[in-house]
């Protein structure tokens, strides 16, 4: 099958990233209790937080074994019929549409909190959420892929190119102060 663009991502270096971070969580601790912390604050690091470390370290280590074992795959691929996004990750959350179906690819930034917001829209007016900022997608080249195979998609100008989002409140309160969005 012909493909505009593909991307894919082994949960296994996912593992490898949960397993690094245990390893850092780790040695900052050591350093903290050698290096940083005085003594009056040695009762606290002596009791409650080895055991608030052990938790953390058997979360970070089991799901870095669960990724390992489970090894699927994260899948975004462009072809000139469809537009396919699946993510184990997140629950074997995934689904494939027609590029034909798509009218828009929308990343919205909320101005309150800052989260971001990845969509596509379609035709029928369903939305479909797409989480490609958790993984080092190259998104000019997924856009370009879209664009290639329906030219009618509209797109961001650029890959980190966002709409931002006001709630209805603070756009008021931003018209009464003569600020526009």
């Amino acid at each position: 099958m012909v493909t505009f663009y593909k991307f894919t991502r082994s949960m296994r270096r996912f593992a490898l990233i949960l397993v690094m971070n245990a390893v850092v969580l780790a040695a900052m601790y050591w350093v903290a209790i050698n290096y940083i912390w005085t003594e009056q604050e040695h009762s606290f690091t002596r009791t409650t937080l080895p055991a608030v470390l052990i938790i953390i370290e058997a979360l970070l280590l089991g799901l870095a074994l669960y990724f390992y074992i489970r090894n699927q795959e994260v899948q975004i691929w462009v072809s000139p019929s469809e537009f396919h996004y699946s993510d184990p990750v997140w629950g074997d959350f995934g689904f494939t549409v027609s590029v034909n179906d798509i009218v828009a690819l929308r990343q919205i930034r909320s101005a309150t909190n800052n989260s971001d917001k990845h969509l596509l829209q379609l035709k029928s007016g369903e939305t479909k959420q797409i989480m490609y900022q958790n993984y080092s997608v190259d998104r000019q080249k997924l856009f370009d892929a879209l664009k290639k195979a329906n030219p009618s998609i509209v797109v961001p100008s650029g890959p980190w190119e966002y709409e931002v989002t006001r709630p209805q409140w603070a756009k008021k309160i931003r018209e009464k102060a003569g600020l526009s969005d």
